[in-house]
């Protein structure tokens, strides 16, 4: 009985077994597939930086190669103007440098300018024997100048001195031409120093001295070019002050014209004012001669009604008081004795006590 319960323990445990077997083996295989997954997850990830890193390489090098390119263009086009400006040097360095400078620039001229400006003149200018300077002068209609330019040209000769010159050992006596020639600039049209960068890069202004310039053959036509536009804009502001000019001296001669007509305005009040003072000063005077006059008047007036009173008060007895000869009479004329009065006499009047106040005696009150 016992050994058939045993072999349903052991039928047991091998199920067991073999259950866990198979789940280990299944996760196993999971975990196997989730690494086969992970790993062409990451290769795909690579594969993809791999290309997108070729494809920056690419560009890059692309970037690259166009500025190799462009570089080796821009390195061929100097290569050809260093060619081209030593064949032009070249071609110069004859037993005619200086002529055929002067030539270059004189057919210049003749070729762009001279049909083109025909108010302007470019000649050759000769001092005293010495080696002459060209002058270039352009006038307007009316035969103002504009502006004038005084060129001298130097050219370099490699076979003549072994001594290279300087453009600044000609800066003095261009200064001093031009002042003495009377123009406006003075311009070196030089081919010295050709390895100069401030002379090879185009109009070089020499700021030490007044209105001094440097420039190669090459910029001759540009620079009277340039010198003319800024003629022509200093003409135009030149004509805009004279404008100006004439409005402020129409404004002054007007304001002059009214401050004429203000200080004799001025001057006319000022003498009808003094004539005023001096009719109110004489009119003062009349007044206080006037006041004395009607004082006088008065007084006048006062001795007047006081005459008539003693007048009214006036009889012959008062009249004859203290004078026997007029009482003797008057007794005579009341007796009828006396045929006439006319023995009366003035001076037996004088005798009386009346009082006369003359007008003039102010200490009358």
């Amino acid at each position: 009985m016992t050994k058939p319960k045993d072999n349903k323990s052991n039928d047991e445990v091998i199920m067991c077994t073999d259950e866990t077997g198979v789940q280990l083996y299944l996760s196993e295989k999971a975990a196997a597939s989730e690494m086969e997954a992970l790993k062409a997850r990451l290769e795909n990830e690579h594969l993809d930086r791999v290309i997108s890193l070729e494809a920056d390489k690419n560009k890059i090098i692309s970037d690259l190669n166009a500025d190799i390119s462009a570089l080796k263009a821009e390195n061929k086009y100097k290569d050809d103007q260093i060619i081209s400006l030593k064949d032009y040097k070249a071609r110069l360095s004859t037993k005619l440098l200086g002529e055929s400078l002067e030539q270059h620039c004189e057919q210049s001229y003749d070729h762009l300018i001279r049909p083109v400006i025909p108010n302007a003149v470019f000649e050759k200018d000769t001092a005293a024997g010495e080696k002459g300077d060209y002058i270039y002068r352009e006038y307007d209609a009316s035969g103002t100048e504009l502006i004038s330019i005084l060129f001298e040209m130097k050219n370099e000769d490699d076979l003549s001195s072994s001594r290279k010159k300087k453009n600044k050992e000609y800066f003095d006596k261009l200064d001093r031409d031009r002042l003495r020639r009377g123009c406006q600039f003075a311009v070196l049209v030089s081919t010295l120093e050709p390895e100069s960068d401030r002379y090879n890069s185009g109009i070089c202004c020499i700021t030490e001295y007044e209105k001094m310039f440097v420039i190669r053959p090459q910029c001759f036509i540009d620079f009277i070019y340039l010198m003319r536009l800024i003629a022509d804009d200093n003409k135009k502001i030149i004509a805009e002050l004279e404008a100006e000019r004439n409005k402020n001296a129409d404004i002054a001669s007007f304001e002059t014209g009214l401050d004429s007509v203000k200080k004799l305005i001025m001057n006319n009040n000022a003498l009808a004012r003094n004539h005023c003072e001096e009719v109110i000063k004489q009119i003062d005077r009349f007044i206080v001669m006037l006041e004395r006059h009607k004082e006088k008047m008065l007084l006048w007036r006062r001795q007047s009604e006081l005459t008539e009173k003693k007048t009214d008060r006036l009889s012959l007895k008062k009249l004859s008081d203290g004078n026997p000869t007029v009482q003797s009479l008057i007794e005579a004329a009341d007796d009828g004795v006396c045929e006439s009065i006319e023995e009366f006499t003035v001076t037996d009047v004088d005798k009386t006590n009346i009082d006369i106040i003359h007008p003039d005696d102010e200490s009358v009150a």
